[in-house]
């Protein structure tokens, strides 16, 4: 199965075993060479804060999944920080040991701008 990674520094890509990883330069451009590959089926982006918050800004997707791990670690990027959310419908919610786990259904399209 082929990850389409974007990094802050564009490499070759790498394979390991089956996956083929390739880095793409910027969101927008490593989705539109998912959707390409997976010819119909669902494409998944995952990430940091940066790239979700693109894809959320580019209307790019219809379900969020957030993994909050109560851990300080340092001060980190606020996921929704400038933004206006659209709606968000829970579809699901799991508690482990370590992290809740969150599923939203996202309402609409354009549904995130930059405020």
């Amino acid at each position: 199965m082929p990850v389409y990674v974007v990094p802050r520094r564009p490499g070759p890509d790498v394979v390991k075993g089956p996956t083929r990883f390739s880095f793409v330069t910027g969101v927008e451009a490593a989705l539109r060479q998912a959707k390409e590959t997976a010819a119909g089926r669902d494409v998944v982006i995952a990430g940091g804060a940066s790239v979700v918050r693109q894809a959320l800004a580019g209307g790019w997707g219809d379900e969020l999944r957030l993994h909050v791990v109560p851990e300080m670690v340092g001060g980190g990027t606020r996921l929704f920080e400038g933004m206006r959310p659209a709606s968000l419908t829970q579809v699901s919610a799991a508690a482990s040991r370590h992290a809740v786990h969150v599923t939203y259904r996202v309402e609409g399209r354009g549904y995130f701008s930059t405020a």
